[in-house]
């Protein structure tokens, strides 16, 4: 028996698991600092992982929490579309893709994050405050209302197909960003060092910078409403 196995394995570092088959682990595993459980499709509960530096547990469906991840910087939970992350905080993740994540309607503080995609999380509201973040990816977030309200080190933002995304963060480093097919978006903030912008089939939109200096490829066609290039 897999679980029986693992729970006489009091040291393990690291724990590398991909079947079907096993529902539960161990309650704790201590010395753990890299889980690897993707493709657990019948997994519905992690184990306690205080020492844990990175944890790999997409396409594990009928997973519907995450412990807590004091020390953890790396995590994918990926498709995982039962999943809430209750969480207040996960203050050393530098990286989180939680992309496809069907029930995840909230986000923990992420005060770490660089790299963050959410792609496809059709229930989330709002992207909490990402101070240090370079990379956001949030494209299909259906109900995605809100950003934060400055972005201060992204360089590229992809919320292409936010439908309900009618304001952008301010953007001050950004040199990618694809915001085509936000219906009722209506600006774009300035973009000082854009390189590339894609705001096709933004058909609110009425507005984009006044100068894009650095702008070397722009795609508008469908902003039915657009009054100043």
């Amino acid at each position: 028996d897999i679980y029986q196995l693992i729970k006489k394995c009091h040291s393990l570092n690291v724990l590398i698991i991909k079947t079907p088959k096993i529902k539960q682990l161990p309650d704790e595993l201590p010395s753990c600092t890299r889980l690897d459980c993707n493709g657990c499709t019948a997994l519905q509960l992690l184990p306690e992982l205080p020492a844990c530096t990175q944890l790999i547990c997409n396409e594990c469906p009928s997973l519907h929490l995450l412990p807590a991840l004091p020390l953890c910087t790396q995590i994918d939970c990926s498709r995982c579309s039962a999943l809430h992350l209750p969480l207040d905080e996960l203050p050393s993740c530098t990286r989180l893709a939680c992309a496809g994540c069907l029930a995840l309607d909230k986000l923990p503080a992420l005060p770490s994050c660089v790299e963050l995609n959410c792609n496809g999380c059709v229930t989330l509201k709002q992207v909490p405050a990402l101070p240090v973040c370079t990379q956001l990816e949030c494209s299909g977030c259906l109900a995605l209302q809100r950003l934060p309200n400055e972005l201060p080190a992204c360089r590229q933002l992809n919320c292409s197909h936010c439908i309900c995304l009618g304001r952008l963060s301010l953007l001050p480093v950004c040199a990618q960003l694809n915001c085509s097919g936000c219906t009722v978006l209506q600006q774009v903030p300035e973009l000082p060092v854009c390189r590339k912008l894609d705001c096709h089939e933004c058909c609110a939109l009425q507005r984009l910078p006044d100068a894009l200096p650095l702008c070397t490829q722009l795609s508008c066609y469908g902003c039915t409403v657009l009054r100043l290039l």
